[in-house]
């Protein structure tokens, strides 16, 4: 499991997560990510150099699908989330 700290707002972790991360954001293993990307159930990664990047969007509109909602990033209109917009807000 990644080194996140527990009770992290989703606007805290970074827009593009490594594999264990993706997994953790998901709420599922690190396997059965790996699984679900293989099936198309969730996006593919990214390639920047030699590492492989899951964008944080890209798995809320998946994540979104799989529940039969729009993810945070379909459902807000402009560039911050609502997850994003809450965790500002608990910061003031």
């Amino acid at each position: 499991m990644p080194k996140t700290p527990r009770n992290w707002p989703p606007a805290a972790l970074p827009r593009r997560m490594d594999r264990e991360m993706a997994a953790y954001y998901c709420g599922i293993s690190p396997t059965t990510f790996d699984t679900r990307v293989r099936s198309g159930a969730l996006p593919r990664p990214h390639r920047d150099g030699k590492r492989l990047l899951w964008d944080l969007r890209e798995l809320d509109r998946a994540l979104g699908e799989v529940d039969g909602e729009p993810g945070l990033a379909a459902s807000s209109g402009d560039d911050i989330s609502a997850a994003e917009a809450q965790a500002m807000a608990a910061i003031r």
